[in-house]
């Protein structure tokens, strides 16, 4: 049985909400490229090389890619012969507070929507699998909350 503590997880937890918004993958970048070069329509081929440029500010200046750093989601894969010698949603959710306070990248949340209060609260959507094996797989995303500023909500 192989033992992890929650400081080593509170510590990557933290390296992986920095690397996620300040590092744009490099094959989602290799795909922005390839369409840049594709593209014909010269908007579409002036906004792919803001994104393209932008990726590189981000890595060269050790800055978020995008100022909306949203929710954190976190994807843990479990083995099934991993002892964690604490809470692992606390540990999680210690290293994103951590995270986000060492990478100065905006935690705008808000605890209650209805009480609003100041932000700050970094709570993070867990999703765990449990897996065959002595390893735990962590995986960062943080998503965004401008996609949904064009969604619509109807109840019937």
């Amino acid at each position: 049985m192989r033992a992890i503590s929650a400081k080593k997880i509170q510590d990557t937890v933290a390296k992986l909400c920095i690397q996620a918004n300040i590092f744009l993958r490099e094959d989602v970048l290799n795909v922005l490229k390839l369409a840049y070069g594709k593209e014909s329509n010269k908007r579409a081929k002036q906004i792919l090389k803001a994104v393209i440029d932008n990726a590189a500010v981000a890595r060269r200046e050790k800055l978020a890619i995008c100022q909306d750093t949203g929710l954190p989601v976190v994807f843990v894969e479990l083995g099934r012969n991993v002892k964690i010698n604490a809470d692992l949603k606390a540990a999680i959710n210690k290293g994103i507070a951590s995270g986000y306070l060492k990478g100065y990248l905006r935690n705008s949340i808000i605890k209650d929507p209805f009480l609003r209060g100041k932000p700050g609260y970094s709570p993070a959507v867990i999703h765990i699998d449990i897996v065959k094996g002595d390893r735990l797989k962590i995986t960062v995303l943080p998503k965004g909350f401008g996609c949904e500023n064009k969604s619509q909500l109807k109840m019937v």
